[in-house]
């Protein structure tokens, strides 16, 4: 036999001097195969961070990467916004060209909301970014989630305290230990339709709107959470946060036809939930999260 060295051609030629017609299962593969004709619709989608690794066939540094690459798209494979890609840059060399890629294997970042990478017309301009770290899925995986503000584990599953905001946890504790000045009204200026009015803020709420402001923009939606989770406590008290998690918990249980992004943001809230629970029950000088009930298993790792 001196045909390509493959579980799929082996099988054929087996069969072929066999006479046996034996199927070959192919293994799911994760990784979206980018060409020429389909290249700029997924990166340069800009509601999407897109990575793509651009690779030879032929290429050994590229067929040692490809199983770490291949667990990489695996571990985002429910992440809605975020495409883990390669591009054949010996069968498709147009846009290898187009962003410089001399050398194999290349991995670059196509990042979301960063404008027009490239257009169809020849004149390609790249807003990518260029991978420079280890070539293991771990390494991959931190770099994918700090670029795009997700939280995945190499498993897949999400990280352990994924949303927790550690600067906040001392705030928090003020207002889940109900200490006198946390309940204190401060009046503020707000606009609401065009008019100025004002509004009652706690002090704790003011104090943690400081700490959400300088958040980075991958951080916000978790910091605007925290900030809703400090009104209902100061409005119905610390026993909403255990009953918030119990009414959440029962959701993820019941319902799988929960979307990936609404399961990825309902885990957050239950990790935020544990870290104001922790915060009531901690001393001010350590504000470490729990993880008194465990989530149901789904929407992760295998």
């Amino acid at each position: 036999y001196n045909g390509e060295r493959s579980a799929e051609k082996l099988v054929e030629f087996l069969n072929h001097r066999t006479g046996l017609d034996v199927k070959y299962a192919r293994a799911t593969e994760y990784a979206v195969s980018l060409t020429d004709a389909t290249f700029e619709s997924v990166a340069y989608d800009t509601s999407l961070d897109v990575l793509v690794m651009f690779y030879a066939p032929w290429c050994g540094h590229c067929k040692r990467l490809a199983p770490e690459y291949e667990s990489l798209a695996k571990a985002f494979r429910n992440e809605d916004a975020v495409v883990v890609a390669r591009y054949d840059a010996d069968g498709h060399k147009k846009y290898a060209s187009a962003h410089g890629v001399t050398g194999y294997p290349t991995i670059k970042l196509f990042p979301k909301g960063a404008g027009q990478h490239g257009s169809s017309e020849g004149t390609l301009t790249s807003n990518s970014e260029m991978y420079s770290g280890s070539r293991d899925a771990a390494s991959l995986v931190a770099f994918l989630n700090h670029r795009s503000g997700t939280w995945r584990a190499p498993d897949g599953s999400i990280l352990p305290g994924a949303g927790v905001i550690a600067d906040l946890s001392a705030v928090i504790g003020k207002q889940m230990r109900g200490e006198p000045d946390s309940q204190r009204p401060v009046q503020v200026p707000a606009v609401t339709g065009g008019k100025s009015d004002l509004k009652a803020f706690s002090a704790v709420e003011l104090e943690a709107a400081v700490v959400v402001g300088r958040l980075p923009e991958s951080q916000l939606r978790e910091g605007s959470y925290y900030m809703r989770v400090l009104n209902r406590v100061k409005t119905n008290g610390p026993q909403w946060v255990p009953k918030e998690k119990e009414r959440i918990l029962r959701l993820l249980s019941s319902n799988s036809k929960i979307k990936n992004a609404k399961y990825t943001e309902l885990v957050l809230r239950c990790n935020i939930l544990d870290a104001f629970a922790a915060a009531g029950k901690a001393p001010a000088t350590d504000m470490a999260p729990s993880d008194s009930k465990a989530l149901p298993k789904g929407k992760g790792g295998e």
